[in-house]
């Protein structure tokens, strides 16, 4: 909710853009064996986006990356024709994360989730996208059932014109525009 008001006793009027600093899904948590390096038996997890979106793919848990743990993840990803567009293995000690900014028109990128060489290895990959906006594809993985999508695209939400007087700094005789 945005409370709409003015400073102090002044009167004001105005439109408010709701701007999102960032959008996070979830890809279902994963278990893998054997993937060669994400190569094979990986378990894809897939978005759309558009170009010009910053994402940041990490799965950077300290209860299963820490170097003591036998857990050593490789990740790959893969735009809308399947070309490879970024790939990683254990930027968080033993965990992966991608940086990537994605190019070109809006189509459908894979997030191929393995482990090194023939280990197995497990983790739950978030992916953080700044400056667009982006959604998860339903996935056919149940393993185990997935994560609910949390994208909001608050680009689209403008509130409506107000215009208000007396509102002491937004304490009071505000006007709210809500927002999910």
């Amino acid at each position: 909710t945005l409370r709409q008001g003015c400073f102090s006793t002044s009167t004001c009027s105005g439109t408010f853009k709701v701007i999102s600093l960032s959008t996070t899904i979830s890809c279902p948590a994963y278990t893998a064996t054997n993937t060669n390096n994400a190569l094979a038996n990986y378990v894809p997890c897939s978005f759309t986006a558009c170009a010009g979106v910053n994402l940041v793919i990490s799965d950077c848990d300290p209860t299963r990356c820490s170097s003591g743990v036998s857990n050593d993840q490789f990740i790959r990803l893969s735009n809308g024709t399947g070309t490879e567009v970024a790939m990683n293995d254990d930027t968080c000690s033993r965990c992966s994360k991608i940086t990537y900014t994605t190019k070109g028109a809006c189509q459908t990128y894979t997030l191929k989730q393995g482990c090194f060489s023939t280990a197995s290895c497990y983790g739950t990959f978030n992916i953080i996208a700044t400056g667009g906006s982006i959604s998860r594809l339903a996935s056919t993985n149940l393993n185990p059932a997935p994560n609910p999508v949390v994208s909001t695209d608050f680009s689209k939400v403008t509130c409506p014109f107000y215009s208000t007087t007396l509102t002491q700094s937004a304490t009071r005789n505000t006007v709210e525009c809500k927002f999910s």
